[in-house]
């Protein structure tokens, strides 16, 4: 039997959710699973932070690990420690190796950093929505944690991140002066220590100029 239009319409009407709660509940449920995903995310990050650092970490105890076999072979004696100008092929090619990988290892901290911190404000701008609904409907309700997007901030030059990469950049500068004075005689000391000083500087700068990229126009999220 064939319907008329006005039947049609109404069973059309009826099949199709009602536009504004179909809309409201649909917004709830990306808002939650947007939600749970920047939690996920936010605690994968600081995994990787934590292996990121270990590594490092691991990196940088290389040369001593190198110089204690060497010793205890007795491969190397001991006096050839007192000039670091003079030292055994293997340890200098392992101080280089160390310095380079340490000093991209750096890099790579700083920007798994930079993610935890973008998703932490993420979840401040959630938090921020949620009070604000609240108060909406009556209920009073003050966080603890903060609901502002502005922090926490990427430059931390007194917290754990700024000291660790001031303390990495330092030791690899170093470890990276010292390679160079045993692969080029003609350097004074005078100018390792410069390069020493330059390197862990440039080092810190990077660090400062990536914390200060520009935000994305129109948003007040930074660009990673």
């Amino acid at each position: 039997m064939k319907k008329n239009g006005t039947t049609a319409e109404l069973e059309n009407t009826e099949e199709q959710p009602k536009g504004k709660n179909f809309s409201y509940n649909l917004s709830e449920r990306l808002l939650e699973k947007d939600l749970e995903g920047m939690f996920k995310n936010h605690s994968d990050t600081g995994f990787i932070f934590d292996k990121v650092l270990k590594l490092l970490i691991t990196v940088e105890s290389i040369p001593f690990l190198t110089i204690a076999v060497l010793l205890s072979s007795e491969a190397m004696p001991i006096n050839a420690l007192s000039d670091l100008r003079a030292l055994p092929p293997i340890v200098s090619m392992v101080l280089l190796f160390s310095s380079i990988l340490g000093l991209l290892g750096i890099q790579v901290m700083i920007h798994t950093r930079l993610d935890i911190l973008m998703y932490a404000r993420a979840i401040n701008r959630f938090r921020e929505h949620y009070v604000k609904t609240l108060k909406k409907n009556g209920i009073s309700f003050e966080p603890v944690l903060p609901i502002t997007i502005e922090a926490p901030i990427d430059f931390e030059p007194i917290r754990p991140t700024g000291i660790l990469v001031i303390a990495f950049s330092i030791i690899n500068a170093t470890y990276l002066s010292i390679a160079i004075g045993n692969f080029i005689k003609g350097i004074c000391n005078e100018g390792l220590i410069v390069t020493g000083v330059v390197i862990a500087a440039l080092n810190y700068i990077a660090y400062y100029l990536i914390t200060k990229r520009k935000a994305v126009p129109g948003d007040r999220r930074k660009l990673y």
